[in-house]
């Protein structure tokens, strides 16, 4: 913090600190009231020399020589000890304090607002992108509302930097594309813009939180009942989720200039309730689509997790087989089993018995009752000669899912067997595998063609003694022709293994 009296030497002229600046909790860096050497009063805005602030500083100064309209011009620039300085004259007042003070406008005041701020967004359209929209950054200033703070601004033919500080945002008013950390665009601006309009006319932004994130990238805004149609629509496609479906800001200015300057006929309201209607499903269906889009983005990130986990297990398999059966095949390309579309992770032959485990896989099923399976593998143990009763082995399931606890992720082995009401009699290989898409019914808890046999274990990476000895001791046993079916199915009990 500057004491007051603290003296800014800085490009165009000496500056006085007199005080501390209540900013209204907008943007970065400290505000200050100063004073030139003629008794002139300025604002000045100190950022600390971080990596990207003085970004701020080369953009600021170049909004300012660009005398774009209704931005907040800096007048002076420079450097104080650890910081860069910015210098703009003082406004009357910032929107976030009109909305405390105000609550809801009305319908002229807020298309005089919002008129004021997309002409700024349209002449720095292609140029800067903002991507900080917020009453707190929007002033009035000389008759005009201004934008003003480009903290986290660049320009709009620049790549994307770590150093412009662009995982910074106002979560009540940023775009999905900015919770996804994509590129930010003049549609970002559009967004925000969106939301502020929301507020002026509903009294609060269209997403009050805590799920700010969920809410901003899934769903639509509570539909406006203040506001004429047409700016009621025009707020709507402001805040649709993908960027290409909002309208340039150029487009909104004029849009607005029809809603201030034209009367509402009778049919051009009825058309407008179309259009209204229409731009309300489309929100919608565009809400659906970013939920959609989310949702594969995180079971993709939960899948990657679920490869790198498993590593470990198949690990943990391959080096027990070298350390205790030297002699055997080992991922032989002729072992090939064909258990899965996906190759084998570790494939084993001893005395012509097949072992093998997949690859994990991404689950062909986005649901599965009662609880989510993001990745699959598969574990088999195949003799070649049936036993007598036809039988040729087992196979059991490994699942990377949720089935203890709702949200947490991690694998697990089950196995399944035929029901009474099976038709086609006992299949060779039992207990074995399914998809997670084909063992809903089993898991149901009604009688089905298949039921669970093996309860629904987890697999502790750090402790997996029990599982590698469990299976290499069935194959042990198989290569030396004493394994055989199991007498009573489930082998395990498997009541409450998994969640309902």
């Amino acid at each position: 913090m500057l004491d007051a009296g603290t003296q800014l030497e800085l490009k165009v002229r000496t500056w006085t600190v007199v005080e501390p600046l209540n900013a209204d909790g907008g943007g970065f860096g400290d505000l200050y009231v100063i004073r030139d050497l003629a008794g002139e009063e300025a604002v000045a805005k100190l950022v600390d020399k971080d990596p990207g602030a003085d970004r701020e500083l080369f953009i600021g100064t170049s909004v300012a020589a660009a005398k774009y309209p209704n931005v907040i011009p800096v007048i002076d620039d420079g450097e104080h000890q650890t910081s860069w300085v910015l210098v703009m004259p003082r406004a009357e007042k910032s929107l976030r304090s009109y909305l405390d003070n105000e609550g809801a406008l009305d319908m002229d005041d807020v298309v005089d607002i919002l008129r004021d701020i997309a002409s700024a967004l349209a002449a720095i359209d292609g140029t800067v992108v903002h991507r900080d929209v917020k009453p707190a950054n929007i002033l009035f200033h000389e008759g005009s509302w201004c934008l003003t703070d480009f903290g986290i601004s660049r320009y709009a033919d620049a790549a994307t930097s770590q150093d412009t500080r662009k995982h910074f945002r106002s979560a009540r008013y940023a775009a999905p594309e900015q919770w996804r950390s994509e590129r930010a665009t003049s549609a970002t601006d559009v967004y925000a813009l969106g939301c502020v309009a929301y507020e002026l006319l509903a009294g609060e932004p269209p997403f009050k939180g805590p799920e700010f994130r969920e809410q901003h990238l899934n769903d639509p805004a509570p539909t406006l009942q203040v506001g004429t149609t047409r700016l009621r629509v025009l707020i709507e496609e402001c805040l649709h989720k993908p960027p290409g479906a909002r309208p340039s800001p150029a487009v909104i200015v004029k849009k607005l200039e029809r809603i201030a300057g034209e009367p509402i006929s009778r049919g051009r309201l009825a058309l407008a309730e179309a259009n209204r209607q229409l731009v309300e499903k489309r929100t919608a269906e565009h809400a659906q689509q970013s939920a959609e889009q989310e949702a594969q983005l995180r079971r993709a990130e939960l899948h990657k997790a679920a490869v790198a986990t498993f590593a470990h297990i198949g690990d943990a398999l391959t080096e027990e087989v070298r350390d205790s059966a030297p002699a055997a095949y080992l991922n032989d390309p002729r072992l090939r089993m064909g258990i899965s579309p996906r190759p084998e992770l570790l494939s084993v032959s001893i005395n012509g018995i097949a072992f093998g485990v997949t690859h994990p896989y991404p689950s062909d099923s986005q649901r599965t009752q009662p609880f989510e399976v993001i990745s699959e593998a598969t574990i088999l143990l195949y003799l070649p000669k049936r036993s007598r009763a036809g039988w040729a082995g087992r196979s059991h399931s490994l699942w990377f899912c949720d089935a203890v606890d709702e949200g947490r992720f991690a694998w697990y082995e089950t196995a399944f067997m035929s029901s009474p009401l099976s038709q086609g009699g006992r299949p060779p290989v039992e207990p074995f595998h399914l998809s997670a898409g084909a063992a809903e019914v089993a898991l149901m808890g009604v009688m089905g063609t298949e039921q669970v046999a093996w309860p629904f274990e987890e697999l502790d990476r750090a402790d997996l003694d029990d599982f590698v000895d469990r299976w290499l001791g069935w194959l042990g046993d198989a290569a030396q022709g004493r394994l055989s079916i199991p007498l009573t199915m489930p082998e395990k009990p498997v009541k409450g293994s998994w969640r309902k």
